[in-house]
């Protein structure tokens, strides 16, 4: 009788961390993090007392993922050298802390509980993570028939109070999870992936971010290659040549598809876009030639607009930051020239000279909120390059490897549902995710920068599980 007791109070701890877990990240999502640390720090707290970690034994816990934590530490220290080269090194060193260095111990917390839950509590976490998961898009949608005849409101978001674009690393999480859902899930099952799947495209034409376009296409090529000895070899060149045909049907009939999806004009406009200088491009810039006094525009923008073409002025702006962003790396490759998206103009304008071709053509005031320039050309992969330079970059390419190859050596032999589904959906994610970071800087906000280390920390745990651990939650 008293070890019947014993084993179900063991058990309403292993649910109450699961738990914990969960609601952490929920909170993560959509309040302030230092309410989310408290959760997330007592489940780990319960979890290393009550089960009598030694502290040898808990730093052996971390040792399978040694080169990944190894490598961020790397990370880091590029990131704290590059404060010699920010224009403000204690903006820097704080935005290391906030995006570098809490968000490392969050993922080793989460790591420590998913590698030690018992498999009961592991699959009860799996349902609230996942519930959790699609209340995103769900709420997005909800925002979406609530509002959308509303005017003012174009594009929609669910909790959070996020941007727009970056938002939709949480779309791209939930459609990631229901397509690996519909691979794994048998007969009504399946429907429900399905079904998931569908509310998670809705939500993606909701949000209306064109990046979702190329993040999809991604990640079903991935899964195709991730499941192609799980699917049929007819199903998979099925959906292969069906991606391949609506891609080339895309490109061609875009046209027809409105100016904002006309995606044929935009690469044939881009191009000749790209031909000029970054401070030349002003000459595509309506805004520049309006005589406004507080609208400036460089000298090499010329005396008179090129009116070939209407182009997006938001666009132009990034492109030509971009042009001469990648210009300046080609220089300075290895120097890394300060860490933080939110600091990237003032950085970029330290180094290259505001009178030269190699500068963005808006050279409008910083300080003027309505009239300034784009402080950022929304590509997270170049920005990296330039606040962490090609050293820097690398030990994030490796960190990502490592993960990777941790992750797919841990599918193979585990055979269970509960861990493959996760793992195989993360693998999946950060596919859509990088792809996705090429239209903006998505990890440049905290919520979204903590729910990504979390999820890495949350995969890693799986992966790193042990068969039949006796010391388990």
């Amino acid at each position: 009788m008293l070890e019947s007791k014993i084993k179900v109070f063991d058990n309403i701890k292993s649910y109450t961390i699961a738990f914990l877990m969960v609601f952490a990240y929920f909170l993560f999502e959509i309040v302030d993090f230092r309410y989310a640390v408290m959760f997330c720090f007592l489940g780990v707290v319960i979890c290393f007392y009550h089960y009598e970690f030694s502290l040898r034994g808990f730093i052996k816990e971390f040792y399978p993922i040694k080169l990944w934590i190894l490598s961020h530490i790397g990370v880091i220290v590029v990131a704290l050298a590059s404060m010699y080269f920010a224009f403000d090194a204690k903006a820097t060193f704080r935005a290391v802390s906030i995006f570098l260095i809490a968000p490392l111990f969050l993922a080793l917390m989460f790591y420590f509980v998913m590698k030690n839950l018992t498999q009961k509590a592991l699959e009860f976490l799996f349902f609230c993570f996942s519930f959790v998961v699609f209340l995103q898009p769900l709420s997005t949608i909800f925002h979406y028939a609530t509002n959308s005849s509303t005017p003012t409101i174009e594009r929609f978001v669910g909790f959070g109070d996020m941007p727009i674009i970056p938002y939709g690393l949480f779309l791209i999480l939930a459609f990631a999870l229901s397509l690996v859902m519909i691979v794994y899930f048998r007969a009504r099952w399946r429907f429900l992936g399905v079904l998931l799947l569908l509310v998670s495209l809705f939500a993606m034409y909701a949000n209306g971010t064109r990046a979702f376009i190329f993040s999809v296409v991604a990640m079903l090529l991935v899964s195709l290659i991730l499941f192609r000895h799980i699917l049929k070899k007819s199903l998979l060149c099925l959906v292969f040549g069906g991606i391949v045909l609506v891609s080339v049907g895309g490109y061609f009939g875009s046209p027809h598809l409105g100016e904002r999806l006309d995606f044929r004009k935009m690469i044939e406009h881009i191009g000749i876009v790209w031909s000029y200088a970054p401070a030349e491009m002003g000459r595509f810039d309506v805004f520049c030639f309006n005589n406004l006094t507080s609208y400036k525009c460089s000298k090499f923008s010329g005396d008179k607009l090129d009116s070939r073409f209407n182009f997006e002025i938001n666009a132009l702006d990034r492109i030509s930051l971009l042009k001469a962003t990648l210009i300046y790396i080609s220089k300075n490759p290895f120097r890394p020239n300060g860490f933080g998206a939110q600091f990237f103009y003032k950085n970029f304008s330290r180094n290259v000279d505001i009178e030269s071709k190699q500068h963005m053509y808006h050279v409008s005031s910083i300080e003027n909120l309505d009239l300034a320039p784009h402080t950022h050309m929304h590509n997270m992969i170049v920005s990296l390059i330039f606040e962490l330079g090609v050293i820097g970059f690398s030990l994030i390419v490796i960190q990502i490897f490592v993960l990777i190859r941790i992750c797919l050596s841990a599918t193979k032999i585990t055979g269970s549902m509960c861990l493959d589904i996760p793992i195989f959906g993360f693998l999946v994610f950060l596919t859509g995710l990088i792809v996705f970071m090429f239209f903006d800087v998505i990890l440049a906000y905290s919520k979204l920068d903590y729910s990504f280390f979390i999820l890495s920390g949350l995969v890693l745990g799986l992966a790193c599980r042990k068969p039949k651990r006796e010391n388990s939650l």
